[in-house]
């Protein structure tokens, strides 16, 4: 079965998103502790940025995360749904 450019540029665009996930829980003082393999992952030092989505939030060192966001724009550039051409960021 062949599938579509776009549904695999989904799937991958999912896995940089989401693939590295993890479900972790505060501590009584309201801390999050972030395993050091998604410390390594994410590049995370002594600055993050934070994003909200949904229930959940995103951890990002700032380099890191302006390397990604680019990448996003470039991998989706041209394929943003009808009515999201507003969303910003």
């Amino acid at each position: 079965m062949k599938t579509s450019g776009l549904d695999r540029q989904t799937t991958l665009l999912q896995g940089l998103l989401v693939g590295h996930a993890d479900d972790v829980e505060m501590d009584s003082a309201g801390r999050v502790l972030v395993s050091a393999a998604l410390r390594r992952f994410s590049r995370i030092e002594r600055e993050v940025m934070m994003f909200g989505q949904g229930s959940h939030f995103k951890l990002w060192a700032p380099a890191a995360w302006e390397e990604q966001f680019a990448e996003i724009e470039r991998l989706g550039a041209g394929l943003v749904p009808a009515g999201l051409e507003s969303l910003s960021f």
